[in-house]
């Protein structure tokens, strides 16, 4: 498969995202002026949070961080034998996304015309074609370049989509793995209220309910009050049967909540 010979396709590059960081004490504050840009941070303010870039003589160690990262990447690259530019692009200093962005763009095109002007070369001076037809050849060709970029672009669209649509898929069917069984097959009814009958739970070896006995009659407001972690929520998990008891009943209009469509 091409994937496996090319183990990057349809990417060209390795794009470094980063914050970006100054290279050099008179860096540090145009630097922070970007990061601030639009909030209206007076200079004094800025000068005053920047100390920490000057603990370290003006550059950030971000900068240092990433140049290890992107050494480290191409050599892993290489000796998986993947040649391809890693380039980084920051948002707050230089080189800005936009920046590498269009150095990457530019390569390509150089490499296209590269790939033209040989084209021409070979066609007149090896094959003697005549210059006329070179010319229609190299619009054609051009053409043809042209919408491979945009189809590579659209394809990455869809690889970047795919590993999304993979993720989602892997989750659905870990949720279907998880999915609680159908439990009873009578149709609920709440024309009485509900009752726990002497219901325990624990979780390992630690008790959470003791030999509770409630009961909340149907249409009435009901407020379950107590400290943090003494079991209001763990209640409502129970009447609602998102977890059974350890022992005791919960029973719906007299029906044990385990013979009823509610419990999941």
């Amino acid at each position: 498969m091409a994937i496996s010979a090319r183990p990057l396709y349809p990417y060209s590059a390795v794009l470094v995202a980063s914050y970006g960081g100054p290279e050099k004490p008179e860096d540090v504050l145009p630097f922070m002026r970007n990061a601030t840009a639009g909030r209206g941070v007076p200079d004094e303010r800025l000068l005053e949070v920047s100390q920490p870039y000057m603990l370290f003589g003006g550059p950030a160690p971000i900068n240092q961080l990433h140049a290890a990262l992107m050494a480290a990447v191409r050599a892993e690259l290489v000796r998986r034998g993947v040649e391809v530019p890693v380039v980084i692009g920051n948002r707050n200093w230089n080189p800005y996304f936009a920046e590498t962005t269009r150095q990457l763009v530019a390569a390509q095109e150089q490499m296209f015309a590269i790939a033209i002007t040989g084209g021409m070369f070979i066609a007149l001076v090896w094959f003697d074609m005549p210059v006329a037809t070179v010319m229609v050849l190299v619009l054609i060709l051009g053409r043809m370049l042209a919408q491979f970029g945009k189809v590579q672009k659209e394809y990455q669209k869809v690889a970047v989509g795919e590993s999304a649509w993979l993720a989602l898929e892997k989750t659905i069917a870990q949720a279907r793995m998880a999915r609680d069984t159908q439990g009873g097959q009578l149709l609920p009814s709440l024309d009485e209220g509900i009752r726990l009958e002497s219901v325990c739970l624990r979780r390992g070896a630690m008790p959470v309910l003791e030999n509770l006995d409630l009961e909340i009659p149907a249409c009435a407001l009901v407020t379950l009050m107590g400290a943090s972690g003494c079991g209001k929520t763990t209640i409502l998990d129970l009447i609602t049967g998102l977890v059974e008891p350890s022992a005791g009943r919960v029973l719906v209009d007299g029906v044990p909540l385990e013979l009823s469509l509610i419990h999941i």
